[in-house]
């Protein structure tokens, strides 16, 4: 298991220097082989130096020629996913896309159809599907009782809101380009939501709109079978964000944003009965990648199989939401 797996990365933005110095640690065996840019050459080439990384492509076609990764990591603008993701794994390479896999069902469900038909690994890059935390929630969830309602809440005041108010729409804002709180926060809320429960029976949107058509802000509520949950999120406000599992006999809390999960609280009777915490000095997204790295070493494809169920169905909500 100490094999390094190698990983090409598509884009130079937020999520890639987040990215960067946590897969390059020693202990998350991980060497980058090359980073590609469109537009942003200048960024990719600062990344290539100060992460010692050998090759800038500014060509995607070089690249899945060339280069000799075990993985492309996908990671520019939520509507390129698509196109750069079905290219890679057309060409047999594996990829890791971060979130949102691609912006409606059709394009999800090919993306995983091609994989399987060319036997290649994807995943979605959603690092609460693969926290422990979440895993012990899971566990525990039995313990609660049966269950009659989930809330959660994932708001954050962005740093580009302000701009938008001034019309400058940044993609976070822009429709166009799969921005909104739906597809950038409470995409969060609705895959901790799928991971437990599974597919809802039905659901619905309602939407704060800015001017150009953009959710600021919105519920969804989900009706499953037994219970209904509401996932709410804001990109124009702050709120304490977290989520809250309900049942007849405790509940489970969750105090921080679900793409998070640094802890959880299980309640018994109104007492406390555990708490479940992150393991100490982890970064969130480590799971992600330290998992997905054990996936593909162990040659477990139903493991990979069983996450694209989860990523086809939450697309499958997101676009019923969006056309409510």
């Amino acid at each position: 298991m100490d094999k390094n797996i190698k990983i090409s990365v598509v884009g130079t933005g937020k999520i890639v220097n987040e990215v960067l110095p946590l897969i390059t640690r020693d202990d998350m065996h991980y060497t980058i082989t090359s980073v590609y840019a469109y537009r942003n050459v200048d960024n990719a080439r600062c990344l290539a130096e100060a992460f010692d990384i050998e090759k800038v492509y500014t060509d995607y076609d070089e690249l899945l020629c060339d280069d000799t990764a075990d993985f492309i990591y996908i990671a520019n603008v939520n509507t390129a996913h698509y196109e750069y993701a079905l290219k890679a794994l057309e060409s047999g390479r594996n990829v890791i896309v971060e979130k949102p896999l691609c912006t409606c069902y059709d394009d999800a469900y090919r993306l995983i159809d091609t994989a399987q038909k060319n036997h290649c690994y994807i995943f979605e890059a959603v690092s609460l599907l693969y926290n422990p935390v979440y895993d012990e929630i899971a566990d525990a969830l039995k313990k609660i009782g049966k269950i009659s309602m989930v809330t959660a809440n994932y708001s954050q005041l962005s740093s580009r809101y302000k701009m938008y108010c001034d019309h400058v729409v940044a993609p976070a804002f822009d429709p166009e380009l799969a921005g909104g709180a739906l597809m950038d926060l409470n995409v969060y809320n609705i895959n901790f939501l799928v991971g437990l429960f599974g597919r809802p029976d039905a659901s619905s949107y309602f939407p704060r709109l800015g001017y150009n058509g953009v959710d600021l802000a919105g519920a969804a509520v989900l009706k499953y079978t037994d219970f209904p949950a509401v996932c709410c999120s804001a990109k124009d406000s702050d709120a304490p964000s977290g989520a809250v599992i309900q049942g007849d006999v405790g509940y489970i809390t969750v105090d921080s944003p679900v793409s998070v999960l640094a802890c959880a609280k299980i309640y018994i009777d109104g007492k406390l009965d555990k708490v479940i915490d992150a393991p100490v000095g982890s970064h969130r997204l480590e799971f992600e990648f330290k998992k997905i790295r054990d996936i593909y070493m162990r040659g477990d494809y139903d493991a990979m199989i069983a996450k694209s169920n989860i990523s086809l169905w939450v697309m499958e909500i997101l676009e019923s939401l969006r056309k409510s």
